[in-house]
């Protein structure tokens, strides 16, 4: 699910023809005009990237994996609290945003393709130009209201990630549906991730994305319920079990599932 940002106003259209408009979400200048006309937005981002920093700290901080970057979103507030991020986007056109957003600096890599069970190719469902909603999931693209351009795009796995550029911190997965084969391609302990589910239609899928991270090493369970992410929606860290039990039980449609392994306080 991506982050909502306001509505662009005139003021917003100018600054875009000034300044990279990829890169002006995370410029000071807008952050000087959010707390103008829109403080509770800039307090909501600032909430967000507090729940990240306490996140990618107790693990290490480091290097974090955003598995489904888009357009960079996370990838803007992770590099405020990690020392190097790696987007994988398969999405030509977020590609070059990714790109033209994190030209400047060497703390963000992009890697452009999609990540899978295991390497190959797989068709991707493309709903429009830098769409949120693009996926490899051919049940998520059929129950879009929007036809979709299929390409074939090159798949790597986590474990080849980890092999290229070490053990991250975090790994983040938004996958639109196609969370399942993500994790498929890990067969090796990690430190902390997280995966978007949607409930009602993918909720056997969640289930299983829960059992086979239980499966690879011991660790716990949190969940969030509101995008972006401030806090987590249980007290204390759950077993497979008492989280498999929630999402079993739940009626609302989002949640963002978060592991993490044992020994991490």
């Amino acid at each position: 699910m991506p982050v909502v940002e306001p509505r662009p106003s005139r003021f917003r259209r100018l600054l875009n023809r000034l300044i990279n408009p990829y890169r002006l979400n995370d410029s000071a200048l807008y952050a000087q005009y959010l707390r103008l006309r829109n403080p509770r937005h800039l307090e909501q981002k600032r909430r967000e990237r507090a729940f990240y920093e306490r996140l990618i700290a107790a693990n290490g901080g480091g290097t974090v994996f955003d598995i489904g970057a888009n357009c960079g979103q996370k990838a803007a507030q992770f590099r405020t609290c990690a020392q190097r991020v790696i987007c994988v986007e398969p999405d030509p056109s977020a590609v070059a945003q990714l790109r033209a957003r994190f030209a400047h600096g060497d703390d963000v890599v992009v890697v452009h393709g999609g990540v899978g069970g295991e390497p190959g190719q797989a068709t991707f469902y493309q709903l429009g130009p830098a769409s949120p909603l693009n996926t490899f999931s051919r049940t998520w693209s059929d129950a879009q209201a929007a036809a979709a351009t299929e390409t074939s795009v090159a798949i790597i796995t986590l474990d080849m990630l980890i092999a290229s550029h070490g053990l991250p911190a975090y790994i983040k997965i938004d996958v639109e549906g196609y969370e399942l084969q993500v994790l498929q391609g890990l067969h090796q302990p990690i430190r902390a991730l997280s995966f978007e589910c949607n409930l009602q239609q993918f909720r056997q899928q969640t289930l299983d994305c829960i059992a086979r991270l239980a499966a690879l090493q011991p660790g716990l369970f949190n969940h969030c319920l509101s995008e972006p992410p401030s806090r987590f929606a249980s007290d204390r860290w759950l077993t497979a079990e008492e989280m498999a039990a929630i999402v079993a039980g739940a009626d609302h449609d989002y949640a963002e599932i978060y592991f993490q392994a044992d020994g991490v306080s």
